[in-house]
């Protein structure tokens, strides 16, 4: 198939499961936005928000978000939205200290940028880039945080600092407790351009296993096949390989990076 872009939700969509990539980018099977995306796209607002004016009124500014007609929470059951703005203004005051922004001139925030990696045309979105740091924001979970410890290489960073010219990249961690509080956390990564190298070649591959219609299902046993269960795929229903061995999502580990 003819490949016009690859983006690093793409790429990381392949790596964890080439089915999944399939289902969602080649067969264009689109997928209800749910609680998770839903509060992921509110935070990433209001950060911009509060960027452009650190005075804004974050509460108030969910109540706006949440009337206008393109809102993903019109798209979710009344109880689900009702949940996911309970959620986010849980993750206010962390916004609101602005411990996450740079302390240097932000150059853009929430701005698709173009770059071409050996001839592939890529396109990222960085949440924020500063005068030398591109960093991405996450809502995750207590278990999760050692995957962002142990990652080596961050490809959306390493995209990010690709397509801007910078070498130091960072994670801003909201983090839920199991009260459903939140803490910060960032993990900052320098020297991107040491970590570019595998990054690109990983590319390549991809690229090429897209462009020769190679979408195998996740491998169970794999580092990715922990994600292969109803929580964590939107395709596991429709998927041949999903329901006939489900691995419990509870107890399930983290793939190491």
């Amino acid at each position: 198939m003819n490949i016009d872009h690859l983006s690093p939700s793409q790429i990381e969509l392949y790596w964890t499961c080439p089915r999944a990539y399939k289902y969602s980018y080649v067969d264009g099977i689109k997928t209800k936005p749910n609680f998770n995306i839903a509060r992921g796209s509110i935070s990433h607002y209001l950060i911009e928000r509060i960027l452009l004016n650190p005075k804004t009124d974050l509460y108030k500014a969910i109540d706006d978000y949440a009337k206008h007609p393109e809102s993903q929470l019109n798209q979710l059951s009344e109880a689900d939205a009702a949940k996911t703005i309970e959620s986010t203004k849980r993750i206010i005051p962390i916004i609101q200290s602005r411990e996450w922004a740079p302390t240097e001139k932000v150059e853009i925030a929430e701005q698709s940028l173009e770059t071409n990696i050996e001839g592939i045309r890529i396109i990222v979105k960085p949440d924020i880039v500063s005068e030398t740091t591109v960093y991405d924001h996450k809502i995750i979970g207590l278990t999760s945080v050692f995957k962002y410890e142990k990652m080596k290489y961050p490809t959306q960073l390493v995209i990010g600092a690709l397509a801007t010219g910078k070498n130091t990249g960072a994670y801003n961690l909201f983090i839920e407790d199991k009260n459903g509080d939140f803490i910060y956390r960032r993990i900052q990564y320098h020297y991107l351009s040491t970590r570019a190298k595998r990054v690109i070649e990983k590319i390549k591959t991809t690229y090429k296993l897209i462009s020769e219609d190679v979408f195998p299902p996740v491998d169970k046993d794999g580092n990715t096949g922990w994600k292969c269960s109803r929580k964590f795929c939107d395709y596991y229903d429709i998927c041949e390989f999903g329901a006939k061995d489900e691995i419990d999502p509870e107890s399930a580990e983290a793939p190491p990076f």
